[in-house]
């Protein structure tokens, strides 16, 4: 059901308009998004055989 042929033009067209909404108002912010910090590299121990 998720091929070309059995999109529905108006669903497209709806989700056109909130996607550009989203991404307008995502450029106008005065601030960044808040984000989680990325995850640390995990340090191995080495030489403990």
């Amino acid at each position: 059901m998720d091929v070309f042929d059995r999109a529905q033009e108006e669903d497209l067209k709806q989700a056109a308009v909130i996607m550009a909404s989203f991404a307008y108002n995502a450029a106008m912010r005065d601030e960044k998004f808040p984000r989680k910090p990325a995850p640390q590299p995990q340090q191995t121990a080495t030489g403990s055989q």
